[in-house]
């Protein structure tokens, strides 16, 4: 299968596709494996109004899961994914407050581990 070098940029440990990656190190994930955001693979699909490419088109196919499906890879998103995912999922008819709930604890506990308060 064909593989990937993800890179790990930040402070604290991170997951892409199962793999664990320390900080300040780079892994080899297998393509069928990674999330979304580290796919490039395929174009992001266009907006059927503009006619441009979605850069939220991956989120969005995200957001059609369960909420099981979508908290299960909620870690290995970074901070502005994140917000990105919680305004899209409050846009919809229909948004899911335990998934948004979900997101919000995430952010919560991110910011308390950056300014070193207790969580």
């Amino acid at each position: 299968m064909p593989k990937k070098t993800i890179s790990n940029t930040t402070d604290r440990t991170v997951f892409v596709g199962g793999v664990m990656i320390p900080p300040n190190e780079s892994r080899d994930v297998e393509t069928a494996y990674l999330p979304p955001e580290h796919q490039d693979d395929a174009p992001p699909a266009a907006d059927p109004e503009t006619g441009k490419p979605d850069p939220d088109a991956n989120l969005r196919e995200l957001l059609k899961g369960t909420v099981n499906e979508v908290k299960a890879q909620l870690e290995e998103f970074s901070d502005e994914t994140l917000k990105r995912l919680a305004e899209l999922e409050a846009e919809t008819d229909t948004p899911r407050s335990t998934l948004l709930g979900a997101i919000t604890d995430l952010q919560l506990k991110r910011a308390a581990a950056k300014t070193g308060a207790p969580t």
